[in-house]
């Protein structure tokens, strides 16, 4: 990619707005996932503390400025979850959306009821996931969606939830099953690590409501057939366009814009 292409790629994600979430709603996002994975019923004895991972906040950056209605089909090794509505966005009533549709799933024989959505609440407290990251985008237009002017909202996931047949955790004493090395905090295994970071993940995709002014909607949840669990690191970049970024990516042509402007 020449130096021109890169500058109007990094221009292009610095004008549309495409990453609108603050540090506080990070740290809301992150909170929340928390909270519910530690709310769980039964109570879960191999459930990881999750972490804000920037990595994966860039992939959903680069994919939420493309306001299609629809998972991205370039993610490998990354779970994800989409919310959308035609209201200001509250990141709070998303997450919460998402975690509401374990009314409709029962964990005993790994069930959700007939017409209803639970992929989306049972990737928010998949175990094993422990790193988010998430991008807001307001969308003119959808693809796939007849919303205007609507909020996009995207978390991706590692490592990624919703193994066919497989339960989202296992049922016991909270804890008891940790990694070695972890403690215990609030029903959750927890690392030393901070929950925002900006370092990759290192080893070891519902319901619609309506109110009289907003629309939400959170996509069909889906089951990955085959999708072997991975202790390797994934690359952990969007590859469906020229303007492919990573978080060290990112950084770097932040540093050639900043020069560029300088000069």
């Amino acid at each position: 990619m020449s130096w021109t292409a890169v500058l109007w790629c990094l221009l292009a994600f610095w004008v549309t707005g495409g990453h609108q979430l603050t540090a506080e709603n990070k740290t809301t996002i992150v909170e929340l996932h928390n909270r519910f994975r530690s709310l769980v019923v039964p109570s879960a004895a191999n459930m990881r503390r999750m972490h804000w991972n920037e990595s994966l906040a860039a992939i959903a950056v680069a994919y939420s400025t493309k306001c299609v209605w629809d998972h991205n089909p370039e993610l490998v090794d990354i779970g994800e979850n989409l919310f959308i509505t035609n209201g200001r966005l509250n990141v709070s009533n998303a997450v919460t959306d998402w975690y509401e549709e374990h009314l409709d799933y029962t964990y005993k024989n790994n069930h959700c009821q007939e017409d209803k959505m639970c992929g989306h609440y049972t990737q928010v407290v998949w175990a094993d996931s422990y790193a988010v990251g998430c991008a807001s985008h307001l969308c003119a237009k959808m693809t796939g969606l007849q919303f205007e002017n609507a909020n996009l909202f995207i978390c991706n996931y590692y490592p990624p939830g919703n193994f066919k047949g497989k339960l989202p955790y296992t049922s016991g004493e909270p804890c008891y099953l940790c990694p070695a090395g972890m403690s215990c905090k609030d029903k959750l295994c927890a690392t030393a690590e901070k929950l925002i970071s900006t370092s990759q993940p290192t080893s070891s995709p519902r319901s619609t409501t309506q109110s009289p002014a907003t629309e939400n909607k959170s996509t069909p949840s889906s089951s990955k057939e085959t999708m072997p669990w991975t202790t390797s690191l994934p690359r952990l970049n969007y590859t469906g366009g020229a303007c492919a970024v990573t978080e060290g990516s990112l950084t770097l042509l932040s540093s050639v814009l900043l020069l560029l402007l300088t000069m």
